[in-house]
């Protein structure tokens, strides 16, 4: 791997992250806004938060094995279509289970 490719691939690494960052950060800063939305309460749409990290933990366990299967590629094509998924669709869903889904795919594509 060149050098070039090194700073590419640290590049996106790193964008990555950012994009989860902005992720998590309109979720925490809208709380009362979504629980208004879906007439739930705040604790209601924390747990939707915490979902982020249930997708994480999944992430860990089920991911490693897949990367091996299917190849590190297309689980990162996998992993941006799951950003596209929730960027696009979080502001519209309606349905908390729904949400809570949205919330555990944005938090798989970021460990593998």
């Amino acid at each position: 791997m060149s050098n070039s490719q090194k700073r590419i691939l640290s590049i996106c690494l790193y964008l990555n992250y950012l994009v989860h960052g902005f992720g998590l950060i309109i979720l925490t800063q809208n709380m009362q806004s979504l629980g208004h939305f879906w007439g739930v309460p705040i604790a209601t749409v924390s747990y939707v938060v915490s979902g982020i990290g249930i997708g994480r933990l999944l992430a860990y366990f089920v991911f490693g094995y897949l990367s091996d299967r299917f190849g590190r590629k297309f689980l990162i094509y996998v992993g941006v279509f799951s950003y596209l998924i929730f960027f696009l669709g979080m502001p519209f869903v309606k349905n908390i289970q729904l949400a809570y889904l949205f919330a555990i795919m944005l938090g798989s594509p970021t460990q593998r």
